[in-house]
């Protein structure tokens, strides 16, 4: 018998639809939808492709035992494509770092955000509170077990929260920006379907430096994101009793990229 997916599992994908769609109008008239959006700026910058590397530790929560569980210790490497308010991003981590679990890590991420007000601004710098709308979608499996409902963690989860958010501009050519924002949302198990709750804490800063290569530039950012996963599912490396699949995670993400 073939394991049965989650009937909630295909709402993950409608919200990466809607979440595209929203992305495309601004919300805040003064936003523009560009990263080089208002003061002394002559040119707007339309988006930013980044290689990024990462460090991920990834590991249940839980007092129980969790040999054989899957987990992932180690680095991860991928793209990032950010444009106005949104950003998606794809990494793989090839193989985990812990001695006794040899396990790979695909992560999908997707966020859009929008001001829903500044709390000041200037010719050149802004504060402002950002509404985040977020989904991810993280496997954890040993090789050739990726469809395995019990050996690996296949988790979609979406979120929404609210944070502080900034920017400002140095001269024409450099931005700064900066945005934390915890999240609360929905877990979806792909197998067996569970469901949950999720909770994540994401923050990041970035530079943008305009025409540096004729009409691209560069931009250079740092993440960091902690989050937990809380799924009732039965799992069989647990106690009998035990009906959570809870885990935590977090990860350090750095990029560098080209903007145009």
């Amino acid at each position: 018998m073939f394991p049965r997916r989650s009937s909630l599992f295909p709402v993950a994908g409608v919200t990466l639809a809607l979440l595209l769609a929203c992305a495309s109008f601004p919300v805040v008239p003064e936003a523009h939808a560009q990263l080089f959006s208002y003061g002394r700026v002559a040119q707007q910058r339309a988006g930013v492709l980044s290689i990024v590397w990462q460090t991920v530790d990834f590991q249940p929560d839980t007092n129980g035992p969790t040999e054989g569980a899957p987990m992932f210790i180690g680095p991860a490497y991928g793209i990032m494509y950010a444009r106005a308010n949104i950003s998606a991003t794809v990494t793989y981590g090839p193989e985990s770092s812990t001695a006794d679990h040899s396990t790979r890590l695909l992560d999908v991420s997707l966020a859009t955000w929008s001001r829903l007000f500044s709390i000041g601004a200037s010719e050149t710098s802004r504060l402002y509170l950002p509404l985040t709308l977020q989904t991810n979608y993280r496997r954890v499996a040993p090789k050739g077990q990726a469809d395995s409902p019990f050996g690996s963690f296949q988790v979609t989860v979406i979120a929404l929260g609210a944070g502080l958010g900034g920017s400002t501009e140095r001269g024409k050519n450099v931005r700064l920006e900066a945005r934390a924002a915890p999240a609360l949302g929905v877990a979806l198990r792909s197998f067996g379907g569970s469901t949950g709750m999720a909770w994540l804490v994401d923050t990041g800063a970035r530079v943008h430096i305009r025409e540096v290569f004729g009409r691209f530039g560069l931009s250079a950012g740092y993440g960091f994101r902690t989050q937990s996963w809380r799924v009732g599912e039965a799992n069989l490396i647990l106690e009998p009793g035990q009906t959570r699949h809870d885990y935590l995670g977090s990860r350090h993400m750095i990029a560098l990229g080209l903007n145009w």
